[in-house]
């Protein structure tokens, strides 16, 4: 399939992706607000995703190898953590600086793909600064309610350096794997990892945090975060990887800020309710333009080794 995939199609499937993780930030907080234990929460998320990829491994017979296996299931370790850190860090801040924060990556990656032998395109170089400038003015509020630089940001911001690892990771095994089969070990391995976590650390009162997460709202919570925003953006990414460099993934992926803060200033969500001051709306606009400028580098998607 990934044959047929042009880059234009690529860029195109990557920017969805990202909208759909931009989502995400405040349809996770709404669960959480609405008290559902973090832990469980993430359980039932990838435990979700997870069986609604292996019913189409299933039905596509999917092969898997060992080698499969062993990287993927390191891949999932990383991407546990990251998610652990995400989700447990919007307990403590908002919405527009946990995806500012966690788009950080766009900076971090572009500066470990050349540690690890990548060549980066014109079109990188120019959209890196771009995009982390959009960041920066998405990020300024003075009035922040969380009261500054707190211990959500910190984990954020661990959560980044470790998806920009997870970008480069995929970048390469993407290539050489069955993305689907890699996908399904991927968020096995995190559902199995955040059901050892419930079950290491339970949430005071269990029943209670069930009884949360059959409420209707947290019911859709948890069926868009497994089966779209797990299952589905997992599959896309890797799949559509393989027809982008690294950086430039990077870059496209700093539209997810700018869609999570959309919908939080919409107000659609109930209790999820945010504003952007002009210099946040400049944020979101240059942001934009680091991603059509990244998009630019057409097909030449194979990424040149120092």
């Amino acid at each position: 399939m990934r044959d047929h995939i042009t880059h234009t199609g690529a860029v195109i499937s990557v920017i969805v992706v990202t909208i759909i993780w931009g989502i995400s930030f405040p349809t996770v907080q709404y669960a959480l607000k609405a008290g559902i234990d973090v832990g469980l929460f993430m359980t039932l998320r990838f435990a979700l995703g997870a069986v609604g990829l292996g019913l189409i491994c299933l039905a596509c017979r999917s092969r898997f190898t060992v080698k499969l296996l062993w990287q993927s299931a390191a891949l999932g370790a990383i991407d546990f953590a990251a998610y652990w850190l995400q989700t447990d860090g919007l307990r403590f801040t908002t919405n527009a600086k946990a995806a500012f924060v966690t788009t950080l990556y766009v900076l971090i990656t572009p500066v470990m793909a050349i540690v690890f032998g990548d060549r980066l395109h014109r079109s990188e170089l120019i959209a890196v600064p771009v995009a982390v400038t959009g960041l920066s003015g998405l990020f300024w509020n003075a009035g922040d309610p969380m009261g500054g630089w707190n211990r959500g940001d910190w984990e954020i911001l661990g959560c980044a350096f470790l998806f920009a690892t997870m970008i480069l990771a995929i970048d390469r095994l993407s290539r050489r794997h069955d993305v689907l089969a890699m996908t399904f070990i991927q968020i096995s391995v995190m559902a199995a990892m955040s059901g050892v976590l419930l079950a290491i650390d339970p949430p005071g009162d269990l029943p209670s945090s069930f009884a949360i997460a059959l409420q209707p709202g947290v019911v859709l919570s948890i069926g868009f975060n497994g089966l779209i925003s797990t299952a589905f953006a997992f599959w896309a990414q890797s799949l559509m990887q393989s027809r982008l460099a690294a950086t430039e993934s990077a870059i496209l992926f700093s539209l997810e800020p700018v869609s999570a803060t959309l919908l939080a200033v919409s107000g659609w969500l109930p209790g999820i309710s945010e504003s952007l001051v002009p210099i946040q709306w400049l944020g979101c606009a240059l942001i934009l333009c680091a991603s059509f400028i990244a998009a630019s580098r057409g097909p030449q998607h194979v990424i040149d080794k120092v």
